[in-house]
């Protein structure tokens, strides 16, 4: 994604936390915290993007990564570790995996947005339990009413 021959090459190296493949149910939501090491010079983060493939109505809140003051800017060799965003599933989520990225924008001043860092994320999404399972859990429970109506 980042380019060799671009203008600001991938200095940021995102280590996100939770790892692996994250289980996320209809309206839950997960948040990702982490460490972001700049591994060149003095960086400005002056933007990022979200993004879930295939796009679901999932909602992000990145509010913790662009109000972070330790990241304006952070200096080269030094790292930044803390809460950078949240993911919420829609509440008609489907069943399935979804592959999410995150990449940073910034450069050597508040006013460059080159790529400089990304990183990825997996999630597998279970929906709510839908009317089958209602009715079956009904069904149970009618038959359990009746069977102790007999023994009485």
């Amino acid at each position: 994604f980042c380019l060799l021959g671009a203008s600001a090459q991938c200095q940021i190296v995102i280590d996100l936390s939770p790892s692996g493949v994250q289980t996320i149910g209809a309206g839950q939501t997960i948040s990702f915290s982490g460490t972001l090491t700049n591994t060149g010079g003095d960086l400005f983060v002056n933007g990022d993007q979200l993004l879930i493939t295939p796009t679901a109505g999932f909602t992000f809140d990145d509010t913790p990564l662009l109000t972070a003051g330790p990241l304006f800017p952070l200096a080269g060799g030094s790292s930044y570790t803390g809460e950078l965003f949240s993911i919420t599933a829609p509440s008609g989520i489907v069943n399935g995996p979804f592959a999410g990225s995150l990449t940073l924008f910034g450069g050597a001043d508040t006013f460059t947005t080159d790529p400089i860092g990304e990183a990825s994320f997996r999630l597998n999404a279970v929906p709510e339990p839908g009317p089958i399972s209602l009715l079956a859990g009904s069904a149970v429970a009618a038959a359990g009413l009746m069977l102790r109506r007999r023994r009485r």
